[in-house]
């Protein structure tokens, strides 16, 4: 099983009251694809073309966990076993390539699996080979742990999309994986001058070019817990056709703006990470691991003269939207409502095509 399967098991076991509740289906799980051993494989939305064999790695599985191919992984592995490698291709829900690499790094670099030296792990911006060259990062890290020798990542910028690598070898050194892990991304059929992607979009929504996320100049000061305010039928309403907006509200406001958003860093919860948007002190994002997902909080737009704050679980296909709050959420009590509570309501984004349900039991007009 994948590694990021089982983290989507660990979320369908948090969020699996939220499907049952709006009879909308909650995170799916994996789904082997069925491919012949010397077919191609192509992802349709963005045309990106994976070979049976990649520079000595042979496929051995393709999955799905989301719909309309949101997000795929597929698995290859050297003909001796000492080496394997994951290509996976998702769709953000919200956050960008350094935000997700970020993410991917912090993973590995924290992992009691490999527990890789500290002075491993140096991340690295580079670009793609072949006709299109599309902005990465990547880093290498040396395990301490006894089985393998070298594991790395790398992220790739796709239009809308992000491509991830995932390499590790039981026999390489550090340089030598990194020359692997190179070669592979290279050898891999990306987005072509005629295909409908478009590779400079995705630098148009982040910071002239990828960055490291850096720490936020101070971190938020949110003492004591938040209170529930009331829940009309305009905050529902209101609140579902948000969520009906591809992505979350910060991300939809920078693209209105055509502003560029530049993540910091707040804090980690866990396995899970704060960023703030602009350092922004009034909103923020919770990445779910590294699996695309994430929770956004923040201020929200209402017809009452009090503030009110946001709250919603943003799936890669699904937008789930709790009841609003009198101040800004601390994190670690929006964990805890996303656990114990029930949304308000919910907005699918399927194939571009919009469904909206709302909870009348939890509105109180």
């Amino acid at each position: 099983m994948f590694a990021h399967q089982k983290y989507l098991l660990s979320l369908m076991a948090l969020f699996g009251c939220v499907g049952a509740l709006l009879s909308i289906p909650a995170l799916a799980q994996s789904k082997n694809v069925e491919i012949a051993d010397a077919d191609v494989w192509t992802h349709e939305p963005t045309g990106i073309v994976l070979a049976p064999a990649i520079v000595g790695f042979y496929r051995t599985e393709v999955a799905s966990t989301a719909p309309a191919d949101l997000d795929m992984q597929v698995q290859y592995r050297n003909r001796t076993g000492s080496a394997f490698a994951t290509f996976y291709i998702f769709h953000p829900a919200a956050g960008d390539l350094p935000l997700w690499f970020d993410r991917a790094h912090t993973v590995i670099a924290t992992s009691d699996r490999f527990k890789p030296d500290e002075n491993s792990g140096v991340p690295v911006l580079f670009e793609t080979g072949g006709p299109i060259n599309l902005p990465a990062m990547r880093a290498v890290f040396r395990p301490t742990t006894p089985g393998f020798t070298s594991t790395g990542v790398a992220l790739i910028g796709v239009g809308d999309w992000i491509a991830k690598v995932r390499m590790s070898s039981t026999a390489m050194n550090n340089e030598e994986l990194d020359g692997a892990l190179t070669e592979f991304i290279d050898s891999i059929k990306f987005a072509e001058d005629d295909d409908p992607i478009d590779p400079q979009a995705f630098l148009q929504k982040t910071a002239v070019s990828p960055a490291l996320i850096a720490d936020c100049l101070s971190r938020l000061s949110l003492n004591g817990k938040a209170k529930k305010v009331k829940t009309t039928g305009s905050d529902a309403i209101s609140g579902a056709f948000i969520g009906s907006l591809s992505g979350d509200a910060q991300t939809i406001q920078a693209k209105e703006d055509a502003a560029p958003i530049v993540y910091c860093r707040d804090s980690q919860l866990g396995t899970h990470a704060v960023y703030r948007p602009d350092g922004a002190d009034d909103r923020y994002l919770i990445a779910l691991t590294d699996a695309g997902r994430v929770v956004s909080v923040g201020s929200t737009f209402n017809l009452q003269s009090e503030p009110r704050f946001s709250l919603s679980f943003i799936d890669l296909h699904i937008n789930y939207q709790f009841e609003n709050y009198d101040r800004l959420i601390p994190p670690d009590q929006a964990l805890q409502i996303l656990e114990t509570a029930k949304p308000i309501s919910s907005a699918s984004t399927v194939d571009g095509k919009r469904s909206i349900s709302i909870n009348t039991d939890l509105i109180k007009d």
